[in-house]
This record gives structure tokens, sequence and C-alpha cells, in this order.
């Protein structure tokens, strides 16, 4: 049995909301929907009402069942973010001038912004410890974009000045002819 908010809505619409809902940017779930890519890079469709009206009925329904919410994202982003300073107090500086980690006492919500512990041996017998912890930029990042405070993510048209300037330089290096220079520069890893 088809709503009548759905009949306002055409498939192709409601394929879009449905990518949008799933984390594809306006302009994926467009192009997921079928949309042409110019009218894609617009993502004109979710500034109409209806749809954005479906957008925010999904999104409610996320909330109720999940309990997910802005708050609980931004919370976790800032925990991301300061994940360094969260567990510094964990870091133990050896008379050699090493840092090493002693966990003893830690909590289960400070572990888990520990990704990934490494110990490794030199061949001097040394004990090395690594961890990685979630990126702070990126957390900062994406708070960053969620709170609209870049100037530049704004949105235009529907699609983000950052999502549009990507675009462009996609297509700038898709048209471009690639020479043994280019070739050498596009693979390159810091180590």
């Amino acid at each position: 049995m088809t709503s009548t908010r759905n009949r306002l809505l055409t498939q192709q619409q409601l394929t879009a909301i449905t990518h949008y809902m799933l984390g594809k940017t306006k302009r994926e779930a467009m192009l997921a929907a079928g949309y042409a890519p110019t009218s894609a890079a617009t993502g004109y469709i979710f500034g109409q009402e209806k749809v954005r009206a479906e957008v925010l009925r999904r999104q409610a329904l996320v909330i109720a069942e999940t309990g997910l919410d802005e708050q609980w994202v931004i919370k976790r982003l800032m925990r991301q973010a300061d994940a360094g300073n969260i567990l510094a107090k964990y870091k133990e500086v050896g008379e050699d001038g090493k840092i090493s980690w002693n966990f003893t006492g830690a909590t289960e919500e400070e572990l888990s912004l520990v990704n990934d512990i490494k110990t490794t041996v030199s061949q001097k017998g040394n004990v090395y410890q690594t961890i990685s912890i979630p990126d702070p930029i990126n957390a900062l990042n994406a708070l960053g974009r969620k709170l609209n405070l870049f100037k530049e993510d704004q949105e235009a048209g529907g699609v983000s000045l950052v999502d549009r300037i990507a675009s462009g330089r996609k297509r700038v290096r898709k048209d471009e002819p690639k020479g043994k220079d280019d070739e050498a520069t596009t693979g390159d890893t810091v180590h």
C-alpha cells in the first residue's frame, strides 16, 4: 500500500533519498538513482520541499529507533579529536627518553579510543610500542562541517563548494595527458 507521501515523490526521488540516508552525498545519491551528472552536480532535488520533508521524516525515524542524534555524533567526534589528551596519562617516559604505554587502570571508554597497539623488539632488544588512535584532524574537520564552521563548505545549489571543487579537479585530471613527471608524482607515498 502506497502512502500519500510516497505518491508525491517519484520512484527516482525515493531512490535518491534512500542512497542519501545510507551516507552518500547528495550528488552521489542522485547519480545512484539515475539522474544525469549535470543534474546530480546541483543536487537540486534535495532543495525541493517534499524531498526535504521526506529526509527529515526518515532522519526522525532513525533517531527514534537508535537514539542516535546530532549530540551523540558531536560528543563522539569531540572525544576522537581529543583522544591524544585523554590518553596522555597512560604514557610513560623511560630513562632512555623513549615513550611506552601502560594502560593499567584505563576505563573501557578510554580504551575504546585505542585502535591498535603494536610492540616491536629491535635486534638490540629494545622494546618499542606504538598505538593508533582516531585521526584528530579528521574528527575536527567532521565537527567543523557538521557545525557549518567552514565558509568554503557552505552549500551552493545543494552541493557543497568542497564537493564542487573536488569534482572540477577530477574532471581536469581526466582531461590532462599524463607525462612521465605526472606519473611519478601520482603515487608518491610518505614514509
